[in-house]
């Protein structure tokens, strides 16, 4: 079928096709994206990859809309020029389509072809360097503060095998709130705000050395607005209670 402008007629017509259900299958192409498609066939109706030489199923047709037209087209404009590099597309592709922004399937994508770092490989090369800058307690105890150790490790979810370049404040906070929590629970033997405020410290050191190291990948600084914890530990009657 020759190719057209995808606008929303385009997704009207193939919301058409989908109930005719037409024996033989049905490609639309479109005109401002080259290898941007749609396909109909028997085992449904796809978004597609689709090239002289490539012919990728992105995700099904449904999963996106006429508002994630411009976000779609993106995509493939990367895939584009990531294949001109002669590179598997899988990584890119599949975390696109399970719910990842451009910039983090990119990330992962790099990560995937050793062009990126995860956030375990930045933390632990920055350790290295206070291995050989700092005290051998201030380390021990970035480690720690780190989540390299059992005590906070779960703490770190939010970051586990994120490409560091696609860390945000917001997931830098989330850790800091895990950390908080557990000591409301009772976890942390009433240390959560404070253990939480050492692992911000700590953060904030990781984060220096990463943007000053160019071979990262990291261009902005996502520890740099991340607050201590927003409340304060306050002693009454002999016992720690958190207030705000």
């Amino acid at each position: 079928m020759p190719s057209e402008i995808f606008t929303g007629h385009t997704f009207t017509k193939i919301k058409n096709l989908i109930k005719k259900a037409p024996s033989s299958p049905v490609i639309y192409r479109d005109a401002d994206t080259k290898g941007l498609a749609v396909k109909n066939s028997k085992t449904g109706t796809n978004w597609y990859y689709s090239t002289r030489d490539s012919n990728l199923q992105i995700a099904p047709f449904n999963a996106f809309g006429l508002d994630d037209l411009l976000i779609l087209r993106e995509l493939v404009l990367e895939l584009r020029k990531e294949a001109a590099k002669g590179r598997d597309l899988s990584v890119l592709i599949k975390s696109f389509a399970a719910g990842r922004t451009i910039t983090d399937a990119k990330q992962l994508h790099a990560v995937e072809h050793g062009d990126g770092v995860t956030w375990e490989v930045a933390r632990d090369y920055y350790l290295e360097w206070a291995a050989f800058n700092k005290n051998k307690d201030t380390v021990r105890g970035y480690r720690s503060a780190l989540g390299v150790t059992e005590g906070l490790h779960a703490d770190f979810v939010p970051i586990h095998g994120k490409p560091v370049a696609s860390i945000t404040t917001a997931d830098l906070a989330r850790i800091r709130n895990n950390i908080i929590q557990r000591g409301r629970n009772g976890e942390a033997k009433g240390q959560g705000i404070r253990q939480a405020n050492l692992t911000v410290a700590a953060i904030k050191a990781c984060f220096t050395y990463i943007i000053n190291n160019p071979d990262l990948g990291v261009s902005s600084n996502p520890a740099r607005d991340l607050s201590k914890a927003l409340e304060r530990a306050k002693v009454v009657e002999g016992r720690k209670i958190s207030v705000r």
